[in-house]
C-alpha cells in the first residue's frame, strides 16, 4: 500500500494548507523544466515521481477520500508499508538547548581540511548563520554582542537570563529562493550549494529549537531533506569537505528523527561518523555525532555521551562548544 504522506513528505496530521504547499514544492522539484537536457532515464523517473505526487495529492486533498485512506492505512499490515508502524514516532525531538550545530564559528574554520587544520578553500561568513548565531545566543543568555556587517561572530556579554525573546520564524524565507537560484546559476560551485543547504537548515532549525511541537515545524520537516540534497550536491563537487559531510549527516538525522524514518537516521549517522574520522578533533562534528547516535533505534546513549564528554574535556567550559556539550550531557543523562 502506497504511503501518500511519505510521497508528499508531510505529517499524517498535516492540515490542508500544509498538504497543498508540500504538493506544489514536490511537483516543482520533479518538474520537466528542471531536467531539460537530462538523460532519458532521469526524465522517465521524474515523470513517475510526478505521477505518484499527483495521485497522492488527489487523495489527501479530498477530505472524504483522505478519511477513507486514513482508515485503510490504519488497518494495513506493517509489511505492506515497508516499515514497522509501531516503531514510528512522528513527534519531533525536544529542543536540545541549541547544542547540536553551533553557529558562532567562521565558515573558513568549519570548511577545514582533513586532520582539522583550517585550510583549503576559504569562504565568506554566511550572513544567515551569523544572524542565527545571535539568535541562539540570545536564547541562551538573553543578551549578546551585536554584529556589524561583515564582522565575525562576536563575544557574548555576561548577563542574567531574561524572558525568551520574540522570534521571527520567517527570517530566512526570503533567502531560500535567492540561494536556490544562485546554486542553479553556478551549479559547479560547491559553496553555492552549501549556502543553499545552510539557509534551508536554518529555516527548519529555528522552529525546531523554539517550537518543536508546532504545526509550523511539521510543515518544515521536509526542509531537512532538501538541505541534505543541497549538501549532497556540494559533496559531489568536493568529496573531501568533511564539515559539509557532517552537516549533510545532521540534516538527515533531523529528518529521520522528525518523521520516524530509521533509514534517514542511519544514513545521517554514517555520514557524521565518516566526518568524525576525518576531523576527530572538531568539536562541532563530535556534538553532531552524539545527536545522531542518540537518534538511532535503539538510542546509543553511551556512545553519544562519549562524544559529548570528549568535547567537554577538550574545550573550555565557558566556550560555546563546552557549554553545549554539557547541556547535551545533562539533558540525556536524566
Amino acid at each position: 500500500m502506497d504511503d501518500y504522506y511519505e510521497i508528499l513528505q508531510v505529517h499524517p496530521k498535516a492540515d490542508a494548507d500544509a498538504i497543498r504547499a508540500a504538493y506544489e514544492r514536490m511537483l516543482d522539484r520533479y518538474s520537466a523544466a528542471r531536467l531539460e537536457g537530462a538523460a532519458d532515464e532521469l526524465v522517465s523517473l521524474a515523470r513517475q515521481k510526478r505521477d505518484d505526487i499527483e495521485r497522492a495529492y488527489a487523495v489527501l486533498a479530498d477530505p472524504q477520500r483522505r478519511a477513507r485512506y486514513d482508515d485503510e492505512l490504519a488497518l494495513a499490515p506493517a509489511d505492506e508499508l515497508g516499515e514497522d508502524e509501531e516503531t514510528l514516532d512522528y513527534r519531533p525531538l525536544p529542543p536540545a538547548g541549541r547544542a547540536e550545530r553551533p553557529r558562532d564559528i567562521d565558515r573558513a574554520q568549519r570548511r577545514a581540511s582533513p586532520g582539522g587544520a583550517a585550510g583549503g578553500r576559504l569562504a565568506q561568513v554566511n550572513p544567515a548563520l551569523v544572524v542565527f548565531g545571535i539568535l541562539a545566543a540570545v536564547a541562551l543568555i538573553a543578551t549578546a554582542a551585536f554584529l556589524i556587517s561583515g564582522q565575525q561572530p562576536g563575544t557574548l556579554l555576561d548577563a542574567q537570563p531574561t524572558a525568551t525573546p520574540t522570534v521571527d520564524f520567517n527570517q530566512f524565507e526570503s533567502e531560500i529562493a535567492a540561494a536556490e537560484a544562485a546554486a542553479k546559476q553556478s551549479p559547479t560551485d560547491p559553496d553555492k550549494w552549501v549556502d543553499y543547504g545552510n539557509v534551508l537548515y536554518n529555516s527548519a532549525e529555528i522552529v525546531r529549537e523554539f517550537q518543536p511541537d508546532s504545526q509550523l515545524y511539521q510543515q518544515r520537516i521536509s526542509r531537512w531533506l532538501e538541505a541534505t540534497e543541497a549538501y549532497s550536491q556540494a559533496l559531489a563537487l568536493d568529496p573531501q569537505d568533511s564539515a559539509v559531510r557532517a552537516d549533510y549527516g545532521m540534516s538527515s538525522c533531523f529528518y529521520g528523527a522528525g518523521t520516524g524514518s530509521k533509514d534517514y537516521v542511519q544514513r545521517g549517522l554514517a555520514a557524521v561518523q565518516q566526518a568524525a574520522q576525518q576531523l576527530p578533533s572538531d568539536p562541532r562534528v563530535q556534538i553532531s555525532l552524539g545527536f545522531c547516535l542518540i537518534s538511532d533505534d535503539p538510542p546509543r546513549v553511551s556512545e553519544a555521551m562519549a562524544a559529548w564528554v570528549k568535547v567537554r574535556e577538550t574545550q573550555p567550559a565557558d566556550s560555546s562548544f563546552g557549554r553545549q556539550a554539557q547541556q547535551m550531557i545533562e539533558q540525556y543523562s536524566k
